[in-house]
């Protein structure tokens, strides 16, 4: 039933999508390293890993510091992850908006550091009201994690001819950071509790927008209004 509603949902883009760009018709090599050559790109793709690293802590952790903490019962922490998530719907949807206006890496970098600074907020919750807050928060400006990051891959990028290795290479980086984030996220509770979880989570991906805007800076100039 699953493969049906993705089927039925991958319609919708294959529908609309256009190539914007032609094959060379040109055999490619199966390792093409001069994507990684390129400064700007291997600098957003630090922060990235960066980032994944620390934005998945909130989504993995939330309902168990609100259970630890006795700020929920088990009923509205259950509800905890789908507030988030639903926020985060938003979150990957209108951002993309703005990016087309004022660029992509503005974006990225704007929200992880917003999403950060909400993980240090979150040291400070002690009741279920504001611990609510922070999840439809959290969720939204979290959001062009999923939706952004690929496109901001492209925007760092300096060819064309290139970065379509740079995509992979880019992911296959980007996917180690998600793969071990959540659980030295665990390590770092079991060692130092939520206020070193939160700290770890907070700091990594507000690093990660810092780290964003300065391969903004390396890709386009100092120019902070610069689309890019």
């Amino acid at each position: 039933m699953i493969a049906f509603i993705l089927l039925a949902l991958f319609t919708i883009p294959i529908t609309f999508l256009k190539l914007r760009v032609k094959p060379t018709g040109k055999t490619r090599k199966m390792l093409d390293f001069r994507g990684l050559q390129e400064i700007p790109f291997d600098i957003y793709i630090g922060g990235i890993f960066l980032g994944f690293m620390g934005v998945y802590v909130a989504p993995f952790y939330v309902e168990s510091f609100a259970l630890d903490r006795h700020i929920t019962d088990t009923n509205l922490a259950f509800y905890l992850i789908p507030i988030l998530n639903g926020a985060s719907t938003f979150g990957r949807i209108l951002p993309n908006y703005f990016a087309d206006k004022v660029g992509t890496l503005n974006v990225i970098a704007c929200f992880a550091v917003i999403s950060g600074i909400l993980i240090l907020c979150w040291i400070s919750i002690s009741n279920a009201a504001a611990l609510v807050a922070f999840c439809a928060l959290y969720g939204f400006f979290s959001g062009p994690f999923v939706s952004l990051v690929p496109v901001g891959l492209i925007s760092s990028s300096k060819s064309n001819a290139v970065v379509g290795a740079q995509l992979g290479a880019g992911f296959a980086i980007i996917g180690i950071g998600m793969l071990i984030g959540t659980p030295i996220g665990g390590a770092v509770l079991a060692n130092s509790g939520f206020l070193g979880l939160q700290l770890y989570g907070g700091l990594l991906t507000v690093a990660c927008g810092l780290i964003v805007a300065v391969s903004k800076i390396a890709r386009y100039g100092k120019n902070p209004f610069t689309r890019a």
